[in-house]
């Protein structure tokens, strides 16, 4: 035998090393698929939350409807207190003018009328003021949903993109794989040829690979 060609101990433990890289790459490839499911678990969580946020918007709006309807109807309370207060002034300018005698107690029921008015302006006022705060509130939240909706989606992971990745990585490994399997197919035959190994053993370490051929004969 030449100086240059390998033991028969350096040829199996070449074998034995090749076969240790395959289930290496079985087992990331493995790692990987599970990586992939749990992105889209992932996924599919983030879609959920993007419908709770939606749901939660439109209640939110629901809301501001109902608050815009109870201001409505303020309103027109308001209104019909002054309506009411207007009659009451007319009624005690006709009180004045009808009776001297009278004078003081309608001055002091037009300066009680003169203090509802007063109070109920600024009941007006306020309420206003309180509705243009929460229509401010409001809108900033519906701002921010829209805000962290659009986040969302353009970070969310589709699923044609996973499946276009996957099916990149499998077909990486695979080539991967028939490569390692065409080194060990050829070294296995060159045993064989060698008389190294017998053709029952050549065959059975053929038929162990993920692409099995005939051995020769």
């Amino acid at each position: 035998m030449s100086d240059n060609q390998p033991t028969n101990q350096e040829l199996l433990n070449g074998i034995q090393m090749l076969q240790g890289s395959i289930e290496r790459l079985e087992t990331s490839s493995s790692a990987m698929q599970g990586s992939i499911e749990r992105l889209e678990t992932g996924s599919t969580a983030m879609q959920g939350s993007i419908e709770r946020l939606e749901t939660s918007s439109s209640a939110m709006q629901g809301s501001i409807e109902r608050l815009e309807t109870g201001s409505t109807a303020m309103q027109g309370s308001i209104e019909r207190l002054e309506t009411s207060s207007s009659a009451m002034q007319g009624s005690i300018e006709r009180l004045e003018a009808g009776s001297s005698a009278t004078q003081g107690s309608v001055k002091t029921l037009h300066d009680d009328v003169q203090d509802t008015l007063e109070a109920i302006h600024g009941l007006s006022s306020y309420v206003d003021e309180r509705f243009s705060m929460n229509d401010d509130k409001f809108t900033k939240i519906d701002n921010r949903l829209n805000s962290l909706e659009g986040f969302v989606r353009t970070q969310m992971v589709t699923k044609s993109y996973l499946d276009d990745k996957l099916a990149s990585k499998l077909g990486d490994y695979l080539a991967i794989d028939k490569k390692q399997e065409v080194k060990i197919n050829t070294l296995v035959y060159k045993l064989e040829e060698k008389k190294i190994l017998s053709n029952r053993e050549a065959t059975e370490l053929i038929r162990t690979s993920p692409f099995p051929v005939s051995p020769t004969v």
